[in-house]
């Protein structure tokens, strides 16, 4: 098997909450108040994956549902080695975070009242996991990876 390097999901679950909560915090902000918000209600992780499986179900589904919602922020710097994005359901209290760092790696969240946001969520496909022995009473997980083509790729597209 081969696979990319591997990395903590925790760390990449933190930064991509403390980054959303910078770029919410600055969206919300007013001069005249001199203050931000918070985001509002739970912060949910849909999925992360290296550029090798950006074309997943899951992260299609994801591409597919926000790009619908209103686009409230998209930035691309570091000469496109950083990008995000963060877009308003129309209707619900529910907003999208997706965020890429060095070409190569992506995280997209959902945030809001809990109940709209596990509705969306439940929307999306669950992950195939394929299950191999390995060694003794021992298993390996894996799925196949997906790629997505570039002309697909809309996710962190300026218009909407």
């Amino acid at each position: 098997m081969e696979g990319p390097p591997q990395a903590d999901p925790e760390r990449i679950h933190r930064l991509a909450f403390l980054q959303t909560t910078a770029f919410f915090y600055w969206l919300t902000y007013d001069r005249g108040k001199r203050k931000g918000y918070y985001f509002p209600g739970q912060f949910f992780y849909i999925d992360f994956a290296p550029r090798t499986n950006w074309g997943n179900p899951i992260m299609r589904a994801f591409m597919d549902t926000v790009i619908e919602w209103d686009l409230r922020l998209t930035t691309i710097a570091a000469h496109g080695f950083f990008k995000a994005s963060i877009r308003r359901h129309r209707t619900a209290p529910c907003w999208s975070s997706a965020i890429e760092w060095n070409q190569n790696f992506r995280i997209v969240s959902l945030f809001g009242e809990e109940e709209v946001v596990k509705s969306v969520a439940l929307t999306f496909p669950e992950r195939v996991v394929s299950v191999a022995p390995y060694g003794t009473n021992q298993y390996v997980r894996y799925w196949r990876e997906t790629r997505l083509a570039d002309g697909d790729d809309k996710l962190f597209s300026f218009s909407d």
